[in-house]
């Protein structure tokens, strides 16, 4: 589900899907697992909703709950893996607490591990370093990123535009940066699908 934004700080909302978006890409290397969309899973966002209520409408077997919260230039994330059927507690985690606003990108790793674990996947060695791929080296252009990602859930000619910018700001920071690109092109294709622009040239 989208993480919930504890301190409610509008400067950092665009982790609620940023951060949920990255462990959803992450999981569904796993051939053993099927993973939700990012797109079945934003209508959520900023809502109180229930692992019970949100697995059966999802049917899904787990739902993965998360929480944020940033402090000067450190944040701590706390995240549990709830079993949809019985509502209990598969996995928790506080251990991502306190940790450097640059280091964002690794938190969404740990999570991914402790769910791995959590459910006994067994990985091949593709599939483990497919979850464990380091998306960019630059902090700056991942929250870039991470930001864009958060717009293209918000369906609109402006939010359109505005994650346009945001990719191409990762990009040109990180110009390897692939996911970025990817991101990019789906956000030009949208502009014409969209009607937004009917320059077929998108």
């Amino acid at each position: 589900l989208p993480f919930t934004n504890d301190e409610a700080v509008d400067s950092i909302n665009f982790l609620s899907i940023g951060f949920a978006d990255d462990i959803i890409t992450r999981l569904s290397y796993a051939r053993a697992l099927t993973v939700k969309p990012t797109s079945a899973v934003a209508r959520y966002q900023g809502q109180i909703v229930n692992a019970l209520d949100a697995g059966k409408e999802l049917k899904a077997d787990y739902v993965l709950e998360g929480r944020y919260r940033k402090k000067g230039d450190r944040f701590t994330v706390t995240a549990q893996l709830v079993d949809a059927q019985t509502g209990n507690i598969v996995w928790s985690d506080h251990s991502s607490s306190n940790i450097p606003w640059i280091d964002m990108q690794s938190t969404q790793e740990g999570v991914v591990n402790h769910i791995v674990e959590a459910l006994r996947l067994e990985l091949t060695t593709n599939e483990y370093n497919e979850m464990h791929k380091v998306r960019t080296g630059s902090a700056e252009a991942y929250e870039y990123y991470l930001r864009g990602v958060a717009l293209t859930v918000k369906d609109s000619r402006e939010n359109n535009e505005m994650a346009m910018k945001m990719f191409e700001r990762a990009i040109s920071l990180d110009e390897n940066f692939a996911e970025a690109y990817a991101s990019l092109s789906n956000v030009y294709t949208e502009r014409f699908w969209s009607n937004y622009s009917l320059d077929t040239g998108w």
